[in-house]
């Protein structure tokens, strides 16, 4: 019996079942089995037609704007530019995550196939692995992480439908300001419902099995803590125990493909985008159409709800990990094989979500990271509230 709660495991069956609509599923989850497995019939001409959508309905248009904006050519309106500026921010960063996730998901599901297996043999080891099932905090992580679900699964609908309710859509916008002549008719224009989607159950994918695989490696890492004295008893119980801690630095190896890339775009796009949010929630209730504004309230307090989940897990697997290889110098340093010493603890090494991409890494998320972090995005907040002024004579003077 593992520690991830029941809540846990629907909200995953539900984010996979919810990543196929619209396209061909990227991974198959077994609920019986607790076993995940990649796609091996998955259609990449869907994929593809979703990543060129995304490309020519959101993105291309959206930067279009904002080059002619920049060069002075055409004049957007400030609550036009500032929510197209966050859309684009966040479309990219979904975008990105469908990218890194095509390429890397094979891998990742091996890495957590084996965090499964690995957290299950552990708590079966563990002498006190009663203890250690955190009933009300996987309850309450259970709940968010089918709250997100629904709140991703229904987003894209919610956002498409409004924009182009209030002509906030790209499309719209790039025939108002820069194709004058041309008219793009209302099932065009809908048609940014396929990639607002597609980017949306692809975060919702990654969210909830970036989740999942951080409270399986806690628990992983609690168990091992629990058996470090074992190390004491000798060479067999140290080797063996040794192994268990290798095969969890690979399985983290598996994962960080994804993981690293997903946790760097978060922590750039996702500070770009909260201050984003965190403005037009503050200083332009008074000019963004009620549609569009009741949005991003909702978005300001759910992408707190992600950074807070995911960081401070992150943190803990650091904090955990640190703690755990000084717990293995400090048990195996009694024994009289200083070789046997010497030769085990060169190939111990931390465990810990980094930021970076690929073979690359940028720098390492810790209890630092997350305080600076945060402090980031409300000065950034604070400075933009401060020194950008908005006309708020009217909503008539915006189109």
């Amino acid at each position: 019996m593992t520690a991830i709660h029941p809540l846990m495991w629907q909200a995953l069956q539900n984010c996979v079942t919810i990543s196929g609509h619209g396209q061909s599923k990227l991974v198959i989850w077994n609920n019986t089995k607790k076993i995940l497995r990649y796609n091996l019939n998955q259609n990449r001409v869907s994929q593809f037609i979703g990543q060129l959508l995304s490309l020519t309905t959101i993105l291309a248009p959206d930067i279009s704007l904002l080059i002619y904006q920049l060069f002075g050519t055409i004049s957007i309106p400030p609550s036009f530019l500032v929510i197209h500026i966050i859309l684009l921010s966040f479309s990219t960063f979904g975008y990105l995550i469908g990218i890194v996730s095509q390429n890397c998901m094979k891998d990742y599901v091996i890495g957590f196939n084996s965090s499964i297996s690995l957290e299950k043999v552990l708590r079966e080891k563990c002498e006190f692995r009663k203890k250690l099932a955190s009933t009300k905090a996987g309850t309450l992580l259970g709940i968010l992480l089918n709250l997100g679900v629904t709140l991703y699964a229904s987003g894209a609908y919610f956002i498409t439908i409004f924009g182009i309710f209030s002509e906030f859509d790209p499309l719209f916008l790039v025939q108002k300001y820069i194709l004058h002549s041309v008219h793009f008719p209302l099932y065009l224009r809908a048609i940014v419902l396929l990639p607002a989607i597609h980017i949306c159950n692809t975060l919702c994918l990654m969210f909830c099995l970036l989740t999942v695989t951080a409270h399986l490696s806690i628990s992983s890492i609690s168990c091992l803590d629990k058996l470090a004295p074992c190390l004491g008893w000798g060479k067999g119980a140290g080797e063996n125990y040794l192994r268990l801690y290798t095969r969890l630095s690979l399985n983290f190896t598996l994962c960080a493909g994804i993981s690293n890339c997903c946790c760097l775009l978060f922590m750039g796009v996702g500070l770009f985008c909260g201050v984003g949010v965190n403005f037009v929630t503050m200083k332009m209730y008074g000019i963004t159409p009620i549609s569009i504004y009741l949005l991003f309230p909702v978005c300001a307090v759910f992408m707190g709800m992600i950074a807070d989940i995911m960081t401070t897990m992150i943190v803990k697997i650091s904090e955990s990990s640190c703690t755990l290889v000084w717990k293995m110098e400090r048990y195996l340093s009694p024994c009289g094989d200083r070789a046997f010493v010497r030769r085990k603890l060169r190939v111990v090494r931390n465990v810990k979500v980094n930021a970076g991409i690929g073979p690359y890494v940028f720098f390492g998320v810790n209890a630092g990271t997350k305080l600076a972090y945060y402090y980031t995005v409300v000065n950034f907040t604070i400075t933009a509230l401060l020194s950008i002024q908005i006309e708020t004579n009217g909503v008539q003077n915006l189109y």
